[in-house]
């Protein structure tokens, strides 16, 4: 998903986004060394993009940086639910719809009985 700030001209297309429709924007990128998977999903999806005006690690950092029209950003389809107001989603076309991977790290001997019900969610979703 493309965050862009409310009544961006990337709005009025109306149809998904393409990277070369992002040529020119500024661009508020992941960082490199505390968001690295997202940085390198990101550039590899606008590989030649150049004008990255802000890099930060958290989502919620720059959804606001939209919202405050400092640019737009590659964000995962899960910051649509935030509910920040001035910003708008739009969807990129070109790349897988689940690219991002999760790795998860638990005791063996935990009783906690929230950890083998999320256990049970994740082996329930599968690959």
């Amino acid at each position: 998903m493309v965050a862009v700030p409310s009544g961006h001209r990337l709005t009025q297309l109306n149809r998904q986004l393409t990277a070369e429709d992002l040529h020119g924007e500024d661009l508020i990128m992941h960082s490199p060394t505390q968001a690295r998977y997202f940085y390198d999903l990101v550039v590899s999806l606008v590989s030649s993009h150049r004008t990255f005006v802000h890099t930060v690690s958290q989502i919620l950092t720059m959804i606001f940086l939209v919202a405050a029209g400092r640019g737009v950003a590659l964000v995962p389809q899960s910051a649509t639910v935030l509910g920040i107001d001035g910003v708008e989603y739009v969807e990129l076309d070109g790349f897988e719809v689940d690219p991002v991977e999760l790795h998860a790290i638990w005791m063996r001997n935990s009783h906690n009985p929230a950890l083998h019900r999320v256990l049970e969610v994740i082996n329930e979703q599968g690959d």
